[in-house]
């Protein structure tokens, strides 16, 4: 058996997240939709909320929000159900992929016997129930006996030979009853072989079909049959079971029950769009119709009835809207682009043939520490966002493209343009091949002089640029068109265009300066052969240019490097090289096993690097250097599978947009000014107890760093990460400072610009 305590119990609840909460140089940030709610636990004044993705709390007498996530201690992402047991106050979180964290008695243990046992079929658990204390895990294959006390799997049952599917257990009687996948099974509770399918039974009186949940008050027992295809009238079937047989509980009704619940002498039923409340004579008390897509609900002890709402949160009585964390829509994430201290993200996608996933979650911000989503109906109904810019001289304006009806632009989040070809300015073309025909936007870059550049895929026009007055112009190249696959563009510090086209390499197009004059026209593509690019390989994926000039390209073999783009139009060697780097005193060309998603650049010149299946590094300025390398095993890193990067070079937040959503880092580099401007350092005072790293701030760029104590002994020297300097308080013996204050004299290379300010230390 697997076990580790992570994270202290008052530990864990100091760092739960508040909303728009900031957070501190190598410190994480979750940043994951919370209002798709699918089930709900009372824990005193606490109502723990479990969502698709992680898992909050409300609490009753504050009335606060707070995440729990990896950030916080769990292990995992992606909730599948919960359970809580009131004695030692046990909460239970089991995540789709059969991990399982118990918050309880001041720790979070991980059990993570089910996910590593390999077992053929469906292990995820479906629903969780304590009888005697002990919990009993529906999960696909059966039912597995974990004693939270001990922290072990004690037993597994098999209801049937075919290891059928559980949905929801109970107890009445003595009799253990599990609603499965293929019927209505039952053993006696104190049967101490269980877990051989002989000691269980098909209940026969009623119909052998799904039944995906089941409860009891006691007395009754009621089932739900899903989706009977026998009852052309009512889409479930309910059964009641009491002490004079099986029956109907109510042949009018007409619903698609989701969970039920027997609670303080109430029967809750949550329908597709709507909850209903019976008492214990089975009449129907009431009815909540405001919830939108209700999953679980729950009466509490002073009676009031909680909603887990899959699109409105947590919903209290009959709410209309409910109570979440704030974050996106969704968990997907393909794009994401910073404005300043503004990000953009576009959540839509392609399929693996590079045809329309139709994606309609429309676009995401996350300005001034608040999540909003703009959604679909504002955007022309369009659908598959999977590009954004932020224009650099204006934040307010953005443009996105879509791989299913080309480029929207937005100003002050509001439409105000959409180009495609149907506009008769636009040069922008739809894929003949496909009966839809589709405008399928592979990049969007601007140049130095406002020129929007458009790459689309499988069209003639690969290329298309728009000038800032409207414009439009397009651009071909010889040999590629109706069936090239066409992604990112760049514009470099030449004015030149980079073009991806994965697996036929790059193409670099330059046009002199003159966007309408095509006679003076230059492209050049860049293979993997020698003097045309010496690319490792022509299945290219991503690009990004660093604060030199250098162009570093992502391929589906590692990572090369133009050192020299200006030369590409010239008769000189321009040819890309790779990185050797040391590996346990073996040389070998950088992450050449790894498929690059994304690279980003920091303020200190530092290459952040996505990959497909081994999270994401962080290199130093010249790429032999590994700084960092965050895994989900060693960080809270939701996914190791990295599809976008993006940094806030305000504060040297990184965000990282994985498979499983977006979580943020608060790296150490900023970006580098060009003087010295409102210098100041945090946390300050440094209190008692604080063993963080301290930032000192606003700094020109690569700024040479002092710090003395009072007397004016130097303890500590340091480079700026671009625009900001980093300490962690200790002096050269590695020794923490002393209660005092301390003085930081900050200056760049030549001397020019200077600054002094001072830090004071509490101990």
């Amino acid at each position: 058996m697997s076990k580790k305590l992570l994270v202290p119990f008052l530990t864990l609840f100091a760092l739960f997240q508040a909303i728009g909460q900031n957070i501190g140089v190598g410190e994480w940030q979750i940043h994951l939709p919370y209002r798709n709610t699918i089930e709900v636990k009372e824990a005193g004044s606490r109502m723990y909320c479990a969502t698709e993705n992680a898992v909050f709390y409300y609490d009753t007498e504050d009335n606060s929000v707070n995440r729990l996530s990896k950030v916080t201690g769990l292990s995992d992402v992606g909730v599948s159900a919960i359970g809580y047991r009131a004695e030692g106050d046990v909460l239970v979180i089991a995540y789709s992929n059969a991990n399982i964290d118990l918050v309880k008695e001041g720790s979070i243990i991980n059990i993570s016997d089910i996910k590593r046992k390999s077992i053929l079929g469906n292990k995820e658990i479906n629903s969780i129930t304590f009888i005697n204390g002990i919990a009993y895990l529906s999960c696909g294959f059966g039912i597995v006996v974990l004693d939270v006390d001990n922290h072990e799997i004690k037993d597994t049952y098999y209801i049937s030979v075919d290891q059928d599917e559980v949905n929801q257990v109970v107890v009445l009687n003595g009799i253990l009853y599990a609603a499965a996948s293929t019927g209505l099974y039952k053993a006696s509770l104190s049967n101490v072989n269980l877990s051989d399918f002989n000691s269980w039974e098909l209940e026969t009186a009623i119909p052998a079909a799904v039944y995906n949940c089941i409860s009891t008050d006691g007395v009754n027992l009621y089932l739900n049959l899903s989706n009977n295809p026998e009852d052309t009238v009512h889409n479930d079937t309910i059964y009641k079971m009491s002490s004079s047989g099986w029956s109907y509980f109510d042949t009018t009704l007409s619903v698609t029950v989701s969970r039920m619940e027997c609670m303080y002498n109430k029967l809750l039923l949550a329908d597709y769009s709507s909850v209903l409340k019976y008492d214990d004579n089975d009449n129907l008390e009431f009815m909540y119709s405001k919830p939108v897509d209700p999953i679980h609900a729950i009466i509490d002890s002073k009676g009031v009835v909680w909603i887990a709402d899959n699109y409105a949160g947590l919903i209290q009585e009959d709410e209309s809207w409910g109570k979440y964390p704030g974050g996106p829509a969704t968990d997907r994430v393909f794009a994401m682009s910073f404005g300043e201290e503004d990000l953009w993200v576009a959540p839509g996608g392609r399929t693996g043939a590079w045809s329309n996933s139709y994606i309609s979650d429309g676009l995401f911000n996350y300005i001034d520490n608040q999540w909003t989503t703009i959604p679909y109906e504002n955007l022309d109904f369009i659908l598959d966002f999977t590009e954004i810019l932020v224009d650099p001289n204006d934040r307010n304006r953005v443009y996105a493209g879509s791989w299913n009806n080309g480029v929207v632009e937005l100003y002050n989040s509001k439409l105000v343009n959409i180009y495609k070809e149907a506009n008769t300015d636009s040069a922008l073309q739809s894929v003949e091949t496909d009966p839809s025909r589709p405008i399928r936007i592979g990049g969007l870059a601007l140049d130095a002089n406002g020129n929007l550049w458009v790459t689309s895929t499988e069209v003639y026009n690969l290329l298309c640029a728009r000038k800032p007055e409207g414009a439009w112009f397009s651009f071909q190249f010889s040999g590629f068109g109706l069936n090239t696959r066409v992604g990112d563009v760049l514009v470099d510090q030449q004015d030149n265009i980079w073009i991806l086209l994965p697996g036929n390499g790059i193409i670099v197009f330059n046009h002199n300066g003159t966007i309408e004059n095509k006679n003076d026209d230059q492209a050049v593509r860049l293979i993997n052969a020698l003097g045309s690019g010496n690319l490792p390989t022509k299945e290219v994926v991503c690009m990004a240019m660093d604060l030199d000039g250098e162009i570093w390209v992502g391929t589906n073999e590692g990572i090369t490097v133009f050192y020299s783009p200006e030369l590409i139009f010239s008769n000189s060697d321009f040819d890309a090289q790779q990185i050797l780097v040391e590996m346990d005193g073996y040389f070998q060309y950088l992450l050449e096993a790894e498929i690059i998603n994304a690279i980003v650049i920091d303020g200190a010149n530092r290459k952040w690097i996505a990959t497909e299946s081994a999270g994401v590094f962080l290199i130093s300025e010249d790429g032999t250097t590994q700084l960092q390398h965050f895994t989900e095993e060693n960080s809270p890193l939701l996914s190791d599978n990295i599809i976008s990067l993006a940094i806030n070079h305000k504060n040297g937040e990184v965000f990282f947009g994985t498979k499983k959503g977006i979580i943020s880092y608060k790296s150490t580099a900023t970006e580098g000014l060009t003087a010295n401007t409102n210098v100041y350092a945090y946390p300050n005072p440094v209190r008692e107890g604080y063993n963080g790293t301290i930032a000192i701030k606003g700094l020109v760029a690569n700024a040479d760093v002092k710090i003395t104590d009072i007397s004016g002994s130097l303890i500590y020297q340091t480079k700026a990460l671009g625009g900001q300097a980093v300490w962690d308080g200790k002096n050269f013996n590695g020794e923490k400072a002393h209660t005092g204050i301390y003085m930081v004299f900050i200056s760049n290379e030549d001397g020019s610009q200077t600054e002094v300010t001072k830090i004071l230390f509490i101990n």
